[in-house]
């Protein structure tokens, strides 16, 4: 179980980490204000009603 718990602590902070830097790169010299866990909980809810295709994109 902490080994699980700890790939997804990994896995978030890579997401939040991509998130931030692909936001940050469209708004040069411009401050940046984002809630990775809010966009991570709103994928979340978007994948269970995404099926085929749409789910592996996610």
């Amino acid at each position: 179980m902490a080994s699980s718990l700890s790939s997804t602590n990994t896995n978030f902070e890579h997401f939040g980490h991509k998130v931030y830097s692909t936001v940050s790169q469209n708004n040069n010299n411009q401050n940046v204000f984002l809630s990775p866990a809010s966009i991570a909980l709103a994928m979340a809810m978007c994948t269970v009603g995404a099926r085929k295709e749409t789910l592996d994109q996610m």
